[in-house]
């Protein structure tokens, strides 16, 4: 015979065996009878410090790892909120290369200018021809009219006449 059938017929006979009355409550007394004496030998020390590791090793469950994140969030936020500190920031001294500053130059005259007193002027064909170049050149920038003839009511037109500058009729332009 093998082994294999060894134990099959072994099986067979047991099959039929049961436990008798009260069988699971004795076990369970002398489990609980053994379990007591075993810590009563135990020393009070021994008993701390098996405390103390089964505490650590619940403590690295992950309830506490969210609970960790979530103080640490918290205080994060808190930190954010209170504003930042100010620090006083020491400058490096730099090697700037120096710009000479120009002149104070006073104000300019501008009744020098040829327009500048033109309000004062009575030329009323200026003021007219003023005012043609106004009406021209207004329409024309905002793309809704044409421009107006060169003679229109009876006005000259600008013409082109050789300008000089002023310098140079005297002889001074070079």
């Amino acid at each position: 015979m093998s082994e294999f059938e060894d134990i099959q017929r072994l099986i067979r006979l047991k099959r039929f065996e049961q436990p008798g009355e009260g069988f699971t409550e004795d076990f369970l007394r002398q489990f609980h009878q053994r379990q007591r004496a075993e810590m009563l030998k135990q020393s009070s020390v021994e008993l701390f410090l098996e405390r103390v590791n089964t505490w650590w090793n619940h403590l690295t469950a992950p309830k506490w790892g969210l609970a960790a994140a979530a103080v640490a969030v918290c205080a994060t936020g808190i930190w954010l909120i209170s504003g930042p500190k100010t620090t006083e920031v020491t400058a490096v001294p730099v090697s700037v290369p120096s710009v000479p500053e120009k002149p104070f130059v006073s104000k300019m005259d501008l009744s020098e200018l040829p327009m500048a007193n033109i309000s004062e002027r009575n030329n009323s064909k200026l003021e007219e021809s003023l005012l043609r170049k106004h009406l021209e050149i207004r329409p024309v920038l905002e793309s809704s009219v044409s421009p107006l003839p060169a003679n229109a009511s009876g006005l000259e037109g600008p013409t082109a006449k050789k300008v000089v500058p002023a310098g140079a009729a005297s002889g001074q332009g070079k």
